[in-house]
């Protein structure tokens, strides 16, 4: 497996050779976002408004006249199981907030980081941190910004690298969905990327979707290195 490793690292640079500034794109987080997506916030954020709004009404009017109002009113307000699940989506949409300003500092961040083959980088601990703390769905929104823009070829295979290494049951799903997802990236770095994130896990699930990329990839390299991998998954 060592072998295939180091094969597929020694067309990396032929694969992705060609001028392209990426430098400049992730200037904000989800900052350019469509019209249709800010009035669908609008629009769950005016929903989570009037629960809670309901909500508050129902606890002032049982604190001012407790006697006369009794604890049924409030009940025929508002049902318990509204309330609860009221507050439910607000945690919920609390929480997908909170992981994607996380997530957006942490891209941010890496825009200048120089990533060097076999050495730690700061990104790949600030994500391993954001995977340990949101779990499976810090990987579904880190496929959801590759997919919304694009982002630099280093930082994206940098991340699919990163990812193969995280020995977290609970992530395999999606990071083998966002890797073979990542298999039909326009860049071929972050297709390079997928093929070694997926030596690293040597899933037996991702042939076929190896041998899909391979019949499309056009780069002879790239297409070598891909059969490598596939021979190395299914020699496993």
């Amino acid at each position: 497996m060592n072998k295939t490793v180091e094969a597929i690292k020694s067309v990396r640079s032929d694969a992705t050779a060609g001028p392209t500034d990426y430098d400049t794109i992730l200037d904000r987080y989800f900052g350019t976002a469509s019209e249709s997506q800010s009035a669908s916030i609008t629009r769950r954020q005016r929903e989570s408004m009037i629960k809670l709004a309901a909500v508050a009404l129902s606890a002032a009017l049982n604190a001012a006249e407790p006697r006369r109002l009794g604890s049924g009113v409030a009940t025929q307000l508002i049902p318990v199981g509204t309330v609860a699940a009221s507050q439910s989506a607000s945690d919920e949409q609390a929480t997908a907030w909170k992981l994607r300003e996380q997530l957006g500092n942490i891209l941010r961040n890496a825009l200048w980081e120089d990533f060097r083959d076999g050495m730690p980088s700061q990104f790949a601990h600030d994500l391993r941190t954001l995977v340990l703390d949101f779990g499976t769905a810090a990987v579904t929104e880190l496929q959801r910004f590759i997919a919304a823009r694009p982002i630099r070829p280093g930082l994206g295979f940098e991340a699919l690298t990163a990812l193969a290494t995280f020995n977290y049951p609970s992530i395999a799903s999606d990071r083998r969905r966002l890797i073979e997802w990542a298999l039909t990236s326009p860049s071929s770095e972050i297709r390079y990327g997928a093929a070694l994130a997926l030596v690293s896990l040597g899933d037996p699930m991702a042939v076929q979707p190896l041998e899909a990329a391979i019949s499309s990839e056009r780069i002879p390299d790239l297409r070598h290195a891909l059969q490598k991998v596939l021979q190395a998954i299914k020699e496993k």
